[in-house]
């Protein structure tokens, strides 16, 4: 099964690298629009910097009160 996840994504990877760049910006923006909605951070930011930055982000579960870097460490 994770094979085939790692292959469809791969696939799909492959997929938005071939098209122009206008036509990736856009469906990368309707793939990510509640990411850029929902978040603050995200709200009145450059539609290329959204767009780099849903490819970098990872969902990461954390629990309320929890820390997610400590003081000193590269967040």
């Amino acid at each position: 099964m994770q094979y085939g996840f790692k292959k469809i994504k791969r696939d799909a990877i492959k997929f938005m690298d071939e098209l122009p760049q206008s036509l990736k910006m856009e469906l990368s923006m309707v793939i990510n629009k509640q990411m850029y909605t929902s978040v603050d951070f995200f709200k009145d930011k450059d539609r290329t910097f959204l767009t780099w930055i849903a490819v970098v982000l990872r969902p990461m579960k954390c629990e309320f009160k929890e820390y997610v870097f400590k003081e000193g460490e590269t967040a």
